[in-house]
């Protein structure tokens, strides 16, 4: 008898009748969490500590990296993947190109190679749960919760597809919800580059996805794309479609394409169209989700990014919840002037509707009792009680992602509900104006200029992209914001931007100093220099070294390791007063390894 380790469905098959996965026996995925390799050193630098897991890849063990003492997720791929040289070659450059990924949703891989042990990566060691699990525990989850993990995986994604890398099997067992200390989670996405590892082997090897030799993960049926399974090439967009199928699963309970066989399922991936989502769910995310599961590539969103951006602007405080909610809304608003979006992408239209005409400014009737929904000031709370809060000032916008349709409505409920209550005292509803018009009087836009220019402008407390220096931002008269300019090769610098008076104009001069420049060279050259603290291979000699913030702010120093074949590496340091100063080491001299048989390294993998 064989189990299939994503469903637990009990059958026969290799294959899973259920959802296509790869089935194990049932006596090697119920056998106890230790095997031959527990307690033994893994290519001379791991020590294996105990299986964390096994699957239809190989075996997750917990390890301990020997030469650092870093405890790592080593996974460990099956015997008979690496039958061949070409195979293990494949992997090593699939694995090189996946280890360049550097986001901080993407997971960390540390080490990776081909011993006699098999092929294997060594990856940062994660606590917490996988979205699968998370799934089977509670079903479904907030629509702000399933934008803030979406976020952050299309964050992922943007960086890999960027750099040419496609996921290809994307699913909630690859997403993983890793606890950090103080109580938060950090999303990660894994198993970049094996899924393409996998589908390149299985063509040179002959063999289809439901060949009964041997199980070849290329994928999972229910988050695969059209074109995915009918075998044509896939790109960004094929992993856009996995991620709609995923957020359609957290949304509802159940993902939009099921069946009782595998051949079932490819049918209604290739044919049927998605039922539709749950009302209560905001529209912009109920549009963005049919569209990433449009069956043509070319009408889903062309980019990870735009995808991210849409979702942020759902979990922002004031975009429009799903279930009508008391909100209290603090007094800053800053917005990005509508001349800067003139140039937005069109996809965008796909998820903006026109807003609604205007009221007549000289309407006026008998008031009658204010709507207990739809605006920030009077709303009901989750459990239905109606509350009353005093009228605030706007919200920070974006204006990026949100329901155009809401948007203008909402811009401007502060003013309107407040001069509604008023009304409704002297028995006169006012309306007054246009809903746009009142939001934006009395507002005061900053010029941010730095220097140098291009600098990026970020949110300091979100986190969002607001722009690209010079940027103008508008804002009520209490508002004060914080903002941080970013550039390549120069120090990040957080600043406050207070705003002028109703109807002001002001810049805001932003001066950035250049991050100190550290040379490193190599007698001979071309060594690698690795930055032991992270793993990361920061260049190869001769070159400069651009150091990072985080290093400079931590002022304990770096220390490097040289790394060249032939040559035996060489470890050197920097203190923190160096690394300021941008005092480099002198020409560092590598010395020969003795003996032709000296052991060769594998390559490390920048971060």
């Amino acid at each position: 008898m064989r189990i299939c380790p994503e469903c637990k469905n009990r059958t026969e098959s290799r294959i899973c009748e259920k959802d296509g996965s790869p089935t194990l026996l049932e006596s090697a995925l119920g056998a106890p969490k230790t095997d031959p390799l527990a307690g033994q050193v893994f290519d001379n630098r791991y020590l294996v500590m105990e299986r964390l897991g096994k699957g239809g890849m190989g075996s997750v063990y917990k390890a301990r990296q020997i030469n650092v003492g870093r405890e790592v997720a080593l996974k460990v791929l099956n015997p008979d993947l690496t039958e061949d040289a070409d195979a293990a070659g494949r992997f090593v450059r699939e694995a090189k190109v996946a280890s360049r990924l550097r986001h901080p949703n993407t997971i960390v891989i540390f080490d990776f190679g081909h011993s006699e042990q098999g092929l294997y990566i060594a990856m940062e060691l994660l606590t917490g749960e996988s979205l699968y699990q998370r799934l089977r525990r509670v079903k479904v989850l907030r629509y702000k919760e399933v934008a803030k993990i979406g976020a952050a995986m299309a964050r992922s994604l943007d960086e890999a597809h960027s750099m040419g890398i496609v996921h290809r099997d994307l699913k909630p067992g690859n997403v993983f919800l890793s606890r950090v200390h103080g109580g938060g989670e950090v999303v990660k996405v894994l198993d970049f580059g094996v899924a393409r590892f996998f589908a390149e082997h299985s063509t040179r090897s002959g063999e289809s996805m439901f060949e009964t030799n041997r199980p070849m993960i290329v994928g999972t049926l229910q988050y695969m794309a059209p074109e995915q399974i009918r075998g044509e090439n896939v790109d960004a967009r094929s992993d856009l479609y996995a991620l709609g199928i995923m957020f359609y699963e957290a949304l509802t309970g159940s993902r939009p394409f099921e069946a009782d066989n595998p051949v079932a399922i490819m049918q209604k991936q290739l044919e049927e169209t998605a039922p539709a989502l749950p009302a209560d769910i905001p529209e912009v995310f109920r549009n963005l989700v049919a569209s990433l599961l449009q069956k043509r590539p070319d009408r889903r969103p062309s980019t990870a990014a735009e995808v991210a951006t849409i979702l942020e602007s759902l979990c922002s405080p004031d975009s429009v919840p799903s279930t009508p909610a008391v909100v209290s809304l603090p007094s800053d608003l800053y917005t990005v002037p509508d001349s800067t979006q003139r140039d937005r992408p069109s996809s965008w239209e796909k998820f903006d509707t026109p807003p609604p005409p205007p009221p007549d400014p000289a309407l006026t009737r008998a008031a009658p009792p204010l709507p207990p929904i739809r605006t920030p000031i009077a709303m009901r709370s989750d459990e239905g009680a109606a509350e009353e809060a005093t009228a605030p000032t706007p919200r920070f916008d974006h204006r990026v992602g949100l329901d155009s349709t809401d948007k203008p409505a909402r811009r401007g409920s502060w003013l309107v509900a407040a001069l509604a209550a008023i009304g409704a005292a002297l028995g006169v509803w006012w309306f007054v104006g246009r809903s746009r018009e009142v939001a934006t009087t009395g507002s005061g836009t900053v010029e941010i200029i730095t220097a140098p220019a291009g600098a990026t402008i970020i949110d300091a407390e979100t986190k969002f992209e607001l722009g690209v220096a010079p940027l103008t931002l508008e804002g009520g008269p209490r508002a004060t914001k914080a903002i941080t300019a970013r550039l390549a090769r120069h120090r990040s610098k957080t600043v406050d931007v207070p705003y002028p008076a109703p109807g002001a104009e002001r810049k805001l001069d932003v001066e950035l100093t250049k991050s100190p420049l550290i040379p490193f060279d190599s007698d001979p050259p071309g060594a690698e220099i690795i930055l032991l603290s992270t793993g990361e291979t920061i260049g190869t000699t001769p070159f400069e070294w651009s150091v990072p913030d985080h290093i400079l702010d931590a002022k304990a120093g770096a220390r490097f390791r040289y790394v060249l074949p032939g040559y035996q590496d060489r470890d050197e340091s920097l203190g923190d007063y160096e690394l300021a100063g941008g005092r480099g080491l002198a020409k560092v001299q590598l010395a020969p390894v003795a003996g032709p048989s000296a052991p060769t390294r594998p390559t490390r993998r920048p971060r």
